[in-house]
């Protein structure tokens, strides 16, 4: 996977420049997906999720009344979730 150059603020807070990002953006679909580049079409998300970034996905129930549309953890720990079984 590339890597994705930042700059500091004096603050340390890491920013990058939308035509960076674009730059970025473009260098990582040509890596995943070369004929994406010139002529446009659509990227499998889970695809690309799973086997470029090595995330995993699962998918759960996450409340009752569907208020909550998705989650993202960013840790190793544990997410409560709504059981199938006993709601």
């Amino acid at each position: 996977m590339l890597e994705l150059n930042t700059c500091y603020s004096m603050s340390q807070v890491p920013y990058i420049t939308y035509d960076a990002l674009e730059d970025y953006a473009e260098k990582i679909v040509g890596d995943f997906a070369p004929a994406l580049v010139k002529t446009p079409g659509i990227i499998n998300a889970e695809e690309f999720l799973e086997y470029y970034l090595k995330l995993t996905i699962d998918y759960r129930n996450i409340c009752f009344n569907r208020k909550v549309l998705g989650i993202t953890a960013f840790n190793d720990g544990t997410v409560d979730i709504i059981s199938d079984e006993t709601g």
